[in-house]
């Protein structure tokens, strides 16, 4: 009976933010990013101490990054926030490697009409806008739910690829995603789930919702990046892997 009841709560509280969700206004969710430290090995080597060192490092630095998923009904835009800290400790190598943990270089844009994606990304050399297709991540969704704010969320997971310096890398995804804000975005171009995707975790890297600001009065242009290289992820995938093949050879 108490299970009938859950049920029934949760589907009056999705009904209601579909009613309440206005197309005259958009919100925008504050994510901040965390890392889970943890070592293959643990040695005397210096190498191996220094390693650990800035990895440290760089974890802390992530308390300082911020970012935004701004949405409409049927357009998202997830960026990095423009940082606060001073130029000397924005040039570390720490903070560096905390930026780049994680997928989170460039912006994202989503367009649920016209079921696509753009990765916008800039590399040393050249800025590439990089297209896929929404619902393209084949999710398994779980039973396990955990309470994020005011939130109950449902896990999913998946296994995507990656290309690294090492070759092509499994990378496990696991998101935490609300039926009670019924859209589906996420940070980083995360999308296909029945609900908006609060916790995103990469490998031993999370992106968390800080900040919830829902059904802002207003308009705001969700801009599609157009400044770049167009290419298919596929495409991309094998300019970096190319990349790679050469930074290994010098």
């Amino acid at each position: 009976m108490n299970n009938l009841f859950f049920k029934c709560y949760v589907l009056l509280l999705v009904l209601i933010s579909q009613i309440n969700y206005s197309q005259n206004s958009f919100s925008e969710i504050i994510y901040k990013k965390r890392g889970m430290m943890v070592y293959d090995s643990i040695t005397n080597n210096e190498t191996d101490i220094l390693a650990q060192k800035i990895l440290t490092q760089s974890f802390q630095e992530m308390n300082d990054l911020e970012y935004s998923l701004i949405f409409s009904n049927s357009e998202s835009y997830f960026k990095k926030n423009e940082s606060m800290v001073s130029d000397d400790k924005s040039n570390s190598l720490a903070k560096k490697l905390a930026n780049l943990f994680g997928e989170s270089l460039g912006v994202y844009y989503t367009n649920l009409k016209s079921k696509k994606k753009i990765h916008q990304k800039k590399t040393s050399s050249d800025i590439f806008l990089i297209e896929s297709s929404t619902n393209s991540i084949q999710w398994v969704l779980g039973n396990e739910t955990k309470k994020i704010g005011n939130y109950i969320c449902s896990r999913a997971s998946t296994i995507l690829y990656r290309e690294t310096i090492r070759g092509l890398t499994q990378l496990n995804v696991s998101a935490w995603y609300t039926p009670l804000i019924p859209i589906s975005f996420g940070p980083l171009g995360y999308d296909g789930l029945p609900g908006l995707i609060l916790e995103l975790e990469l490998g031993n890297i999370i992106f968390y919702a800080h900040k919830i600001e829902l059904n802002i009065k207003g308009n705001i242009e969700i801009s599609l990046p157009e400044k770049g290289i167009k290419v298919t992820e596929e495409e991309y995938s094998e300019i970096e892997k190319k990349g790679f093949e050469q930074f290994k050879r010098f």
